[in-house]
């Protein structure tokens, strides 16, 4: 049995149940009882122990928890397990969570049902962009606030923020985004003050990327990264991600360092969120290289624009030229990354031009210094 295993684990490392106690921020009898099985585990505290001690089995603790969540009781738990599953990227069993809480008696659980059924939506992308902006905003202006619990407040706020984050508005996320802090700072329940501490700093630290204020942004990462709280490979990964970014232009070796932390905090995917993460920073990691000619013969974008890119770096323009011209062809639109690449592959200064305004106009003056560096 996992409570016995997990006895013999926390022996051996020398924890104790008042060592528990004082990590977990409780009480010394409430471990005791939930050890002895006396008392059924706190959510929090049982996913804390299942990371403190298997902290790189991700499969095992995966398991434990799809485990805990058919055997709990206890109603309170169900809030804190859909946090826990939607910043794990564990979609599938947040989906039956949500389903199971939405015919629960206890309103608030199927408060909570509601809104992380909107977070399941984005994370398993279910909607276009546009498209899941506007639910979100249905489900805002349809829902009476002042009778629901603090942290459904701020997680519908969030489900605003991420919409259009998604769309590439980042003023008005890093705007929303701290008019929520005060908020944040009333949540009592530590789990929940942590975790959207977690989303603060993570949508603030990619806003900031973007708007090149680098050191604020490496700032928030590290907060994110160095937290003892924090079990959640999807958020270091992206934090150390960003972390790359920001040196991407500027210094190879600490770019790929960081963006190769990035990488092992999900190099052994559990689950389609990790996966797609894992492709994320390869193929970031590949545009490093790219744009620094590093090892270009051992290079393999999957992404036909960094192919593209590729191309241009070895001197092939024309084949660049060919893949540039098929994706305009398929898109009624192209990013400023594509108008860049064409701008340097076919010398068009106009096009350059249109890339830099772009940057601009979508609110990342960071990359926009690829663009202006060429004009």
């Amino acid at each position: 049995m996992i409570l016995e295993r997990i006895h013999k684990d926390l022996y051996s490392k020398g924890i104790s149940n008042r060592k528990l106690a004082d990590m977990f921020n409780t009480s010394h009898s409430t471990i005791n009882d939930m050890m002895s099985g006396k008392r059924e585990f706190d959510f929090s505290i049982y996913t804390g122990i299942l990371n403190l001690l298997y902290p790189d089995n991700h499969q095992m603790i995966k398991t434990e928890v799809y485990n805990f969540c058919d055997t709990t009781k206890r109603k309170n738990n169900l809030p804190l397990a859909l946090e826990y599953t939607n910043l794990t990227g564990e979609l599938e069993l947040m989906k039956t969570l949500i389903e199971r809480g939405k015919i629960s008696d206890n309103k608030a659980n199927r408060d909570f049902c509601n809104v992380y059924e909107l977070l399941y939506l984005r994370n398993a992308e279910k909607k276009p962009k546009e498209e899941y902006l506007q639910e979100v905003r249905s489900r805002i202006k349809t829902t009476n606030t002042k009778k629901m619990n603090i942290e459904i407040k701020i997680l519908l706020e969030f489900a605003l923020i991420y919409a259009f984050f998604d769309l590439g508005e980042y003023e008005i996320v890093y705007e929303y985004t701290k008019e929520l802090e005060p908020l944040i700072n009333q949540v009592k329940n530590e789990y929940f003050h942590f975790t959207l501490c977690l989303r603060k700093n993570e949508m603030l630290a990619s806003c900031l990327h973007k708007d090149d204020k680098l050191e604020e942004s490496r700032e928030l990462c590290g907060k994110i990264i160095n937290n003892n709280n924090n079990h959640f490979p999807l958020t270091k990964a992206i934090a150390y991600g960003l972390i790359g970014e920001s040196y991407i232009l500027t210094d190879f070796e600490k770019s790929k360092r960081f963006l190769e932390r990035s990488l092992q905090c999900v190099e052994n995917p559990c689950n389609e969120k990790m996966k797609f993460r894992y492709i994320m920073v390869k193929n970031t990691l590949d545009f490093l290289h790219i744009h620094w000619k590093v090892n270009l013969d051992k290079i393999n974008p999957v992404v036909p624009q960094e192919l593209a890119y590729l191309y241009i770096q070895k001197g092939d323009k024309e084949k660049a030229i060919m893949i540039l011209k098929d994706i305009r062809e398929k898109s009624p639109t192209v990013s400023p990354f594509w108008m860049y690449y064409w701008g340097i592959a076919t010398e068009d200064r106009e096009m350059l031009k249109k890339s830099f305004f772009e940057f601009l106009r979508k609110k990342n003056p960071y990359y926009a210094k690829l663009p202006q560096d060429k004009l």
